[in-house]
């Protein structure tokens, strides 16, 4: 079943997964099923975990040299040096911007997303603002 069922992910169209072995508990229908040993759940959470991480990513790429508004966040992360604002599209993906001091927390900006970039665990797309 786990096969098939990653299989079909495979094929599907999805960006994310949150991904989280079951615990049976009792009184819900987990508790009466066939139970999956623990080390297999998290194995199996492990390899779907893998997936999402690299159809996140892939998808990620595919937002490069686009022109976008983001929503400026109130955080800020130092990346290579540099200080940037995070923000967010509008399809939520993050974005990094460079510091600026017209950025203010919920202002909406134009960017040009630049790359990608792992920090810290987590993939990050890094823009330019840009007039439009």
């Amino acid at each position: 079943q786990f096969d098939d069922t990653y299989k079909i992910l495979c094929d599907l169209p999805w960006t994310k997964m949150h991904v989280f072995p079951y615990s049976e508990r009792q009184g819900t229908r987990a508790a009466i099923l066939a139970q999956i040993p623990f080390h297999v759940r998290k194995e199996r959470a492990s390899l779907l975990r893998t997936l999402s991480q690299h159809r996140y990513h892939s998808e990620m790429l595919k937002q490069i040299d686009r022109l976008d508004e983001v929503l400026i966040l109130n955080n800020e992360m130092n990346y290579e040096g540099v200080l940037y604002r995070e923000a967010l599209t509008k399809n939520y993906w993050p974005v990094l911007v460079p510091q600026d001091d017209h950025y203010k927390t919920g202002v909406q900006q134009n960017i040009r997303i630049t790359k990608s970039a792992e920090i810290d665990g987590d993939y990050r797309l890094i823009a330019e603002s840009v007039s439009l």
